[in-house]
């Protein structure tokens, strides 16, 4: 597969990697940004309730596809606690046409802002600076996916500007090997209730 310029992404935020954990999102301003005090390592998570993040996620994809392959993603929820990341969001239903929730952890290391997490989907490579989160996955363990075509068409003629056929194209190909990439920025966050994050549907 034709890799989608976007991965330029990933090695721009290895080079910049520099963060403590606690940049991750943490106990510093609610920007989540640099400032933040404490023991890289140390719970990232406010006491009050969950971290949440609005993002985007990306397929690779040809040039003349480039422009599709980007979704708005509302709900993800990432934080590091105790050296140990978890990722979850729901995929976005304008790539998948269903409803498809996915979850991974693993270690991540705050000498280098890295960590592979896994999860019953695949696997998510991420990478952090002091502002953003960027985690390349593969999920092969999605397949068989049955995406709803209807559903897709229907929402990209709502929210892309391009050729509704270009968005089919990007589902695809996704559905035939889900890989992607989820990239969100720390500033956006927003704090879930003390239960715990819901069960969202973008």
């Amino acid at each position: 597969m034709t890799r989608f310029s976007v991965l330029g992404v990933l090695v721009f935020a290895a080079a910049c990697g520099g963060a403590s954990s606690n940049d991750l999102g943490g106990s510093g301003s609610p920007g989540g940004g640099a400032g933040g005090s404490g023991t890289p390592g140390d719970a990232v998570t406010p006491a009050d309730g969950e971290a949440k993040y609005s993002g985007d996620y990306d397929v690779p994809v040809p040039p003349e596809l480039a422009a599709a392959a980007t979704y708005k993603t509302a709900e993800v929820h990432w934080t590091v606690v105790n050296g140990t990341a978890r990722l979850a969001y729901n995929l976005p239903k304008g790539l998948v046409g269903d409803s498809i929730r996915v979850d991974f952890s693993g270690p991540f290391d705050p000498a280098t802002n890295k960590g592979t997490l896994t999860g019953p989907a695949g696997t998510s490579e991420c990478v952090a600076t002091a502002t953003t989160v960027t985690c390349t996955e593969t999920m092969r363990g999605l397949l068989p996916i049955d995406a709803d075509m209807e559903l897709v068409e229907a929402i990209a003629r709502e929210e892309y500007a391009g050729p509704v056929q270009h968005r089919i194209d990007v589902t695809q190909r996704f559905i035939g090997d889900p890989i992607g990439i989820i990239r969100f920025d720390l500033s956006t966050r927003v704090l879930q209730p003390a239960h715990g994050p819901e069960q969202d549907d973008d």
